[in-house]
């Protein structure tokens, strides 16, 4: 009986470890897939719950290099399937040379049909942060 009650304490801890080691996996490949230029791969990670996805101009992204991309903050946020971030990300248009630094908001979610995370939102809107003038 004692063995059963361990094991069954012990299966939450190991469910939030694994989602932890996912989400650790699923925003690693999401900042790889940016770094890179694979923003096809990127907007596959996007599933939009309440809000329209804006379309996704990946002519343009093909002239995008991001040359850092920074995690300033993980906001808590009381639930174990959703977590925020405030990335830093340094990037240039092929075409202008000047680096440039915005701010990105993100919200992950947990599916637990699928056992994965997924951003809820957009791509970074590089387009917009190259418009603004410092």
């Amino acid at each position: 009986m004692a063995l059963v009650t361990v094991l069954l304490t012990a299966c939450p801890s190991m469910q939030e470890e694994k989602r932890s080691t996912r989400l650790q996996e699923a925003t690693q490949a999401y900042l790889s897939s940016l770094r890179w230029g694979y923003y096809d791969l990127a907007a596959q990670m996007i599933v939009h719950r309440e809000s329209v996805p804006e379309p996704v101009n990946f002519e343009y992204l093909r002239n995008i290099r991001v040359t850092t991309y920074e995690t300033q903050n993980q906001i808590p946020t009381g639930d174990p399937n959703a977590a925020k971030f405030v990335v830093l990300i340094s990037y240039y248009h092929t075409g202008y040379g000047t680096v440039k630094t915005i701010t990105d908001h993100q919200t992950w979610r947990y599916e637990e049909q699928t056992k994965r995370w997924f951003l809820d939102g957009n791509l970074p809107d590089f387009k917009g942060g190259l418009a603004r003038r410092y």
